[in-house]
């Protein structure tokens, strides 16, 4: 296998039998070593637990990171008050004993309906592999992201079948207008958006895509779900998404004993942590946003670090996202003569507490990925789980973190932080519907569709039975085209699809469908 033998090792013991699986084996080496390249994290990741079980993998999350109970308690507390806001007293009470045996939540998802195959995988994976008591998939989803993202935040996606053809089908709530404003502070769906979900339902049943008997359970779930008066009297999209998650992740696994999904919107988090105990007080974090020294010196050191910022280019942003006139799209702030600046000079905030507070409480700024990560896991040593991007960047943060902490002589912080997990991940593949000969990801609202009381139980199944490169190698398409621009990506490897991947490592020899959409 010569220069395949990094990552394919495990396939040496497979003679090649056609020119065509030469060709395959060509080029996905050729997609996983431009995968690696850029984020050379994966290959450490694989190559130390590729052989694990998922089910293996996941029960060595860090439970306990050893930061004081302290700041445990503080953190816990603000998730806590989020779950009462949303859901009540009595799963906040849950969610707060369980945090305290487990000290792990998912920040894998963004804000939106829990539909796309990655996010039910990451739900998934956590839920198969709770401990004995514990009862709920804890998610802190990112809000900062555009409504046009490819997780489709708007809306929902589910399969039909057309003939011997499987398409994903899309229903959005959200205009399409809206699509590049940030899900962070969007206005809530309304009624007549509802109706208008009926009435492109009705085309698409007209048209042939959908099946007037999919459509039916479509209406039953939108209706019953997304169009009660609870969802439509949301202040916000993301109160709508957390709230309706809940009941969604009960429908697409009806009939089966499922954990509870207690779906956060990750910036309220770090927004009301911030803003009770991080204003005032001498915490690092408060000396960043506010003592000059520190602020000039993180400046510096987190120039370059990944999904921070590149001064040199004005990409990314320091410690804020500013916002719009009318709130809904990013600006980028810059660190300037003791305030947070647009380069435009129309967006300026300074750096004292009264500022943040208003500028917080207005909604016209919102924190980074930085600075929520120096707060969840660098400061309170959350164990928060992600997907193949983030355990790059947070990996890169702490690293840049530790290095500024050095430099202040801030031992003690230096010490705690080095505690910090930042290399977990939950961006595994798991449930499949048959497509011809091969499989593809399932969408949630497959399982509610077409399942028959057996869906949860063989994701769980498939947890104990799936090795992490089995579950995560699929994935590989995606990654290779969100680690570099359209105008780099190579049109041959563009091709490869979860189904080639699959295939080629035997996984669907594995596998059976979760569904069956015949």
């Amino acid at each position: 296998m010569g220069h395949y033998s990094a990552f394919f090792s495990f396939m040496q013991h497979v003679r090649v039998a056609s020119p065509a699986q030469e060709r395959m084996s060509h080029d996905l080496s050729s997609l996983f070593e431009a995968v690696y390249a850029e984020r050379p994290i994966l290959r450490t990741l694989i190559a130390q637990h590729g052989t694990r079980t998922l089910h293996e993998y996941a029960s060595q999350y860090v439970a306990d990171t050893g930061y004081p109970a302290a700041r445990r308690d503080e953190i816990i507390g603000v998730i806590a008050r989020e779950t009462e806001r949303l859901f009540g007293t009595e799963l906040s009470r849950t969610i707060s004993e369980q945090l305290n045996r487990e000290y792990i939540v998912n920040t894998a998802d963004h804000v939106g309906p829990v539909t796309h195959s990655w996010f039910v995988s990451t739900s998934a994976l956590i839920g198969a592999t709770l401990s004995q008591g514990s009862r709920a998939i804890i998610t802190l989803a990112c809000s900062n992201v555009s409504l046009n993202n490819t997780s489709f935040p708007r809306g929902v996606l589910f399969h039909t079948q057309k003939g011997s053809e499987i398409r994903e089908q899309r229903l959005s709530f959200l205009p399409s207008d809206s699509h590049a404003a940030s899900v962070y502070g969007f206005r809530a769906y309304t009624r007549d958006e509802i109706h208008k979900i009926h009435k492109l339902l009705r085309e698409k049943v007209r048209a042939r895509d959908v099946p007037q008997s999919v459509a039916d359970k479509l209406v039953t779930l939108i209706d019953t779900v997304y169009g009660t008066e609870s969802a439509l009297s949301q202040a916000s999209f993301a109160d709508q998404v957390s709230t309706t998650n809940r009941t969604l992740w009960q429908h697409m696994f009806s009939n089966e004993q499922v954990p509870e999904l207690v779906y956060l919107e990750q910036e309220r988090i770090v927004i009301d942590a911030l803003t009770r105990f991080h204003l005032t007080g001498r915490s690092v974090v408060s000396k960043i946003l506010f003592n000059p020294e520190y602020t000039a010196l993180a400046a510096s050191h987190f120039d370059g670090v990944p999904s921070a910022y590149v001064l040199s280019e004005k990409k990314g942003t320091f410690l804020f996202w500013g916002a719009s006139k009318d709130t809904s799209y990013r600006v980028s702030l810059w660190y300037k003569d003791g305030a947070l600046e647009s380069s435009d000079g129309t967006v300026r905030i300074p750096l004292t507490p009264e500022s943040i507070t208003r500028a917080l409480n207005d909604k016209r700024i919102v924190p980074s990925l930085l600075l929520t990560f120096i707060l969840l896991s660098f400061h309170y040593g959350l164990n928060c789980l992600g997907g193949f991007n983030q355990i790059h960047y947070v990996t890169a943060m702490k690293a840049a973190y530790l290095s500024f902490l050095s430099a202040r002589g801030e031992t003690d912080e230096y010490t705690l932080a080095t505690r910090a997990v930042t290399d977990n991940t939950n961006d595994v593949t798991l449930g499949y519907v048959r497509d011809g000969a091969a499989l593809i990801p399932a969408d949630g609202l497959d399982f509610y569709l077409y399942g028959t009381g057996t869906a949860w139980a063989h994701l769980v199944s498939d947890v104990h039975t799936l090795t992490l490169r089995d579950a995560f190698f699929p994935g590989m398409p995606a990654f290779y085209r969100c680690t570099r621009p359209a105008s780099q990506l190579n049109p041959t490897l563009s091709t490869i699809t979860p189904a080639h991947i699959t295939e080629y490592f035997g996984v669907d020899k594995k596998l059976t469908p979760t569904v069956s959409l015949s």
